[in-house]
């Protein structure tokens, strides 16, 4: 059932829309959720009253409306002198270096722990050790994220059927809009102080960010409160027009709940967030490290150029090694070949004039014609050594055979001469007897002169 107002007037339907348009008007913040605009649907047959229509605008687009009517409000001049400032304050890559570079040697002092400072290795360590701490941490958080979109979502359905139930009946409009307001907002409010209380200690960048979403939900909720006033005095609309009759718009919380939950698994992805003086203590340790880098690779190149000349020499004095080992070996193996010729090594040649082995002149041939010499000389002395021993024995035998001999003539001799002086004896005695006694001893002594 349908209930119907009487007409409105024209001057009472403008400052409705001014009112509207007053109350629906965020305050300029960039944080403020899109601005909401409502416009009249009206029907000149049935009369209807002016329903609100909600129009949400991209924040691309409401940006591009602001930087229009800044560049529209912001003289020429005033841009310019931001432009010079925006240039001054960036610094160049010169100014960039010569801070790296300041810090350079703070850092050599720093690597190896001299100085008290935590090394590489223990820094990275405490990051590993860190990263699994907050992966845990995200992970609870986006636990909690997504349980706290589930409750956004039920409160989403909870105002949809109490704007639902609104519409059908006007009856406990502004009580029944009010609880179900106050349920969802309790609900959202205390997702969020969870949430703060846990990432507050975390991560302190997400603090901020669950402070604009808390400015948010008190903009949207005082949006809402105005809004059930202006319905309450307009009345109750049509109950087909569900849409227009939403009592909360909940879609730049949801917005800044997707840049939350964004947020979340970005640090997550890379790795813990640390201070900024930390980082740039670690990006100093990390030019440090690369400097250093860069000198080992340059004296590793001076010392792989030092090394390929000299291989380079090396590889030419091996080749004129090998050159003169080569000829060296080729006039020793010429010596060798001639020293076997002349010992005769080189095989008989069969070209005789009748058909027996010439020998070639050399000096092997002739000692082996000297072992054959020596060989016949040594026979021919054994010949004649048995020879000359058998001349011996001959000359021996002879000599003994002679010696008996001239025993035997001596022996005959002496026989004979005892035989001639018996005859001479008998031949004196007898004479001796006829001439007398004294002529006979003096013949006697001349015969025996004479033998």
């Amino acid at each position: 059932m349908t209930v119907r107002s009487p007409p409105v007037s024209p001057s009472a339907r403008s400052a409705r829309k001014e009112y509207f348009s007053s109350a629906t008007t965020p305050k300029a913040s960039p944080q403020l959720p899109p601005p909401v605009t409502l416009s009249r649907v009206m029907s000149k047959e049935r009369g209807e009253l002016p329903v609100p229509v909600t129009r949400t605008r991209t924040r691309t687009s409401q940006r591009r409306k602001s930087d229009e009517k800044k560049d529209q409000s912001v003289p020429p001049e005033q841009t310019k002198h931001r432009e010079k400032k925006k240039k001054e304050k960036t610094p160049t890559p010169r100014e960039e270096i010569l801070e790296l570079s300041k810090g350079l040697s703070e850092i050599k002092s720093v690597l190896g722990g001299e100085s008290g400072y935590p090394t590489i290795h223990q820094v990275v360590l405490g990051l590993d050790h860190r990263t699994r701490d907050d992966k845990q941490a995200l992970k609870a958080v986006q636990d909690k994220l997504d349980l706290l979109g589930d409750r956004v979502a039920s409160a989403i359905t909870s105002s949809a059927s109490a704007a639902a139930a609104t519409a059908a009946s006007n009856v406990g409009f502004e009580s029944g809009a009010q609880q179900a307001l106050a349920e969802s907002n309790q609900k959202l409010v205390r997702a969020m102080e969870e949430v703060k209380a846990r990432l507050a200690v975390d991560f302190p960048a997400l603090a901020s960010k669950i402070k604009e979403v808390r400015d948010i939900q008190d903009e949207v909720r005082k949006v809402a409160q105005e809004k059930e006033v202006v319905y309450s005095s307009i009345g109750a609309s049509r109950p087909s027009d569900n849409n227009g009759s939403k009592n909360v718009d909940l879609q730049p919380v949801l917005d800044r709940l997707e840049e939350l939950r964004k947020l979340c698994e970005a640090p997550a992805k890379a790795g813990p967030q640390e201070p900024d003086n930390m980082q740039t203590e670690h990006m100093e340790k990390i030019l440090a490290l690369i400097q250093a880098d860069g000198n080992k690779q340059v004296l590793l190149s001076q010392q792989q150029a030092e090394s390929v000349r000299y291989l380079n020499e090396l590889n030419v004095w091996l080749e004129s090694f090998v050159n003169n080992g080569v000829s060296q070996i080729q006039g020793l193996s010429t010596n060798i070949e001639q020293l076997c010729r002349n010992l005769g090594c080189d095989p008989l040649t069969v070209d005789g004039p009748n058909g027996q082995e010439d020998q070639a002149p050399s000096l092997l041939n002739d000692i082996r014609q000297l072992v054959f010499g020596m060989k016949a000389r040594d026979q021919n002395f054994a010949a004649l050594q048995a020879a000359v021993h058998s001349l011996l024995e001959v000359l021996s035998a002879s000599q003994d055979q002679m010696g008996a001999d001239s025993r035997a003539i001596a022996g005959m001799i002496d026989q004979q001469r005892r035989d001639q002086e018996m005859l001479f004896r008998t031949f004196t005695n007898g004479s001796c007897s006829r001439h007398g006694s004294k002529a006979a001893p003096e013949h006697y002594q001349s015969r025996r002169n004479l033998w």
